[in-house]
């Protein structure tokens, strides 16, 4: 019986190893988070309120036309032949604060105020 305690405890410490190494190279691969081409969802927001207020003057029609570029939350694919340029604003803001916001809402949230009419 003593003798079969080794393979046994060997069996173990090799099968544990491998799970070891396999979430090691999940983790890597991106398998397990979102991976190394893709950026969070309030680094997005923030990437695209920077822009909305420098290049477009705070433009509520633009919302949904700045492309935050390595930005997808959906995980659409994306491979060297037909790349996937970025969600836009308006889906960052929506993500961000987990609500379904119109361009107007989503520019005021980024410290662009609206015109009010007398």
């Amino acid at each position: 019986m003593k003798g079969l305690e080794l393979p046994i405890n060997m069996i173990v410490v090799v099968a544990i190893a491998v799970l070891v190494l396999v979430v090691v190279a999940a983790f890597f691969s991106g398998w397990l988070v979102g991976g190394t081409g893709t950026i969070a969802t309030s680094a997005a927001y923030s990437n695209g309120c920077n822009t909305l207020r420098s290049v477009y003057g705070c433009d509520t029609a633009s919302v949904t036309a700045i492309t935050i570029s390595g930005y997808n939350p959906f995980n659409r694919p994306s491979t060297s032949t037909a790349p996937f340029a970025g969600e836009n604003l308006g889906v960052a803001c929506n993500e961000n604060f987990k609500t379904t916001m119109t361009p107007e809402a989503c520019a005021r949230t980024c410290g662009c105020g609206t015109a009010s009419t007398p």
